[in-house]
């Protein structure tokens, strides 16, 4: 064995009737010192593993003739998954990949459905790895009525449905059944340990600008930059684009930036309210595979825009109009769930017969608001969302709050009624119960829903929290 370098004027030699005497750790040494050195012809990292080769050099002259393949056996579950799923993906702990929804799940604790390009199926669990701001807490315990629900909440909260393409880290690997457990959190690398994250180490493998790369991916989500030219695009990171709208403080200012879900989407980072951020993805269609321009069509939920101008006219602008209304209505208040519990209650207390009631803001939520009224002996609340139409309550769209309030006062009686067996669970809202009149049964089991306050005899009794009538407002 000869390594010979004439520019160098260096040479290495390795004959077999000197093996006996070979010191392969003085030869790696003084080889990789040769490898480091940069000419015309080739150039080698500093980190390659100049031992493994001479040891392979010098296994190959002792025993020239060597059978060194190991006997034939059937790979085991393990090594058939990682035989019929090497390249392409990156399937590992800790590995990213882009998959599309294929269905949800109402079973344990709901799953989103999802499949790879290669045909590997995954779950993504909706309660711990769906979403860190908007937490899925179903109102139903059957499976049939929970994959409802959050196939309702992906479309209404985060964007996606069926056919999205979601860009996620593998958790855990179930190598027996084919699947992958998936997550969509942003910090989801910090649950993740390093020997986890991290590809186990080939010995003919040079893993230094990997591992670069690994680390710069621990510190948060990874994208593409896009040529687009808009005056709110900018090629910034989620937190970057909150700490520039903060500091200017303009409320309703909007930056668009590029979306960790590849090519195929784009993000926003919206100030609906003073410091009280939105922050979602939508799609964009009618372009080529991997195509860094925009596409012809954007998508938000299930509404379709030309551009982004047209985004901002029509989606931004009427929503950032009614949430201002809102603030300014007559019934709003700035205030949380327990302290406006307290001003119905006193309410309630100066005047039994009354109904108070007032809009406060939902927390994390800044383009929705909470109707949170006392009928009885409790402050029952209802989700109010903000759509480019106008407030939707109980799937109404009315384009003013005192519309809204008008239809409430009518039909406040038969919110959230369903004909759903009960199931013993209330709304839950950021970890607050919203009461939406579900299972409010007696203690007996009886399966009748009845009306808030409502206190015994017929359908049409006048009994409502002590004497209830309509001017009581």
């Amino acid at each position: 064995f000869a390594l010979k370098d004439s520019s160098l004027g260096a040479e290495f030699k390795l004959s077999g009737d000197k093996l006996s005497n070979v010191n392969i750790d003085e030869i790696s040494a003084d080889l990789k010192q040769l490898l480091t050195i940069k000419d015309d012809y080739l150039t080698f990292s500093s980190d390659h593993d100049t031992s493994t080769t001479v040891a392979w050099c010098y296994e190959e002259l002792k025993f020239p003739f060597a059978e060194k393949r190991r006997p034939f056996k059937f790979p085991d579950s393990d090594e058939l998954f990682d035989l019929l799923t090497s390249g392409g993906d990156d399937i590992r702990k800790g590995g990213e990949v882009t998959a599309k929804i294929n269905g949800f799940d109402g079973y344990g604790d709901g799953s989103v459905d999802v499949r790879l390009a290669s045909g590997l199926r995954g779950k993504i669990n909706a309660r711990k790895n769906l979403s860190s701001n908007n937490v899925f807490t179903p109102r139903s315990n059957y499976p049939e009525d929970k994959s409802k629900e959050l196939e309702a909440f992906c479309d209404t909260r985060l964007g996606i449905y069926i056919g999205s393409d979601v860009l996620c880290r593998i958790t855990d690997i179930d190598k027996t059944r084919f699947t992958l457990h998936l997550s969509t959190l942003e910090n989801i690398v910090d649950f993740l340990k390093e020997a986890d994250f991290i590809r186990p180490k080939d010995p003919c493998w040079i893993p230094t600008k990997s591992a670069e790369k690994e680390k710069q991916m621990k510190k948060g989500p990874v994208f593409l930059p896009r040529r687009i030219t808009h005056p709110n695009f900018q090629n910034i990171s989620r937190q970057d684009a909150e700490n520039q709208l903060s500091k200017k403080g303009l409320v309703g200012e909007v930056i668009f930036r590029p979306s960790s879900r590849g090519l195929t989407a784009l993000s926003l980072t919206w100030m609906v309210q003073l410091n009280k951020f939105e922050h979602f993805a939508f799609e964009e269609l009618d372009k080529k595979k991997n195509d860094p321009e925009i596409g012809k069509k954007l998508r938000i939920k299930k509404l379709t825009f030309e551009d982004l101008d047209d985004v901002m006219a029509n989606y931004i602008t009427p929503i950032n109009n009614f949430v201002q209304d809102m603030i300014k209505f007559r019934k709003y208040k700035e205030k949380t769930y327990d302290e406006i519990q307290s001003v119905n209650d006193a309410e309630k207390k100066a005047n039994p017969g009354g109904i108070p009631y007032y809009i406060i803001p939902y927390e994390n939520h800044p383009t929705s608001f909470v109707l949170a009224y006392r009928p009885n002996t409790r402050t029952y609340r209802v989700p109010v969302g903000v759509t480019p139409d106008g407030y939707k309550l109980e799937n109404k769209i009315h384009n003013n709050a005192e519309a809204l309030i008008a239809w409430f006062k009518k039909n406040y009686q038969t919110i959230g009624k369903t004909n759903n067996r009960y199931t013993g669970n209330r709304d839950q809202y950021d970890g607050r119960p919203l009461h939406s009149h579900r299972g409010n049964y007696s203690s007996r089991g009886d399966n009748r829903q009845r009306s808030h306050g409502y206190s015994g005899g017929g359908r049409n009794s006048n009994r409502y929290g002590g004497g209830y009538n309509q001017q009581n407002w």
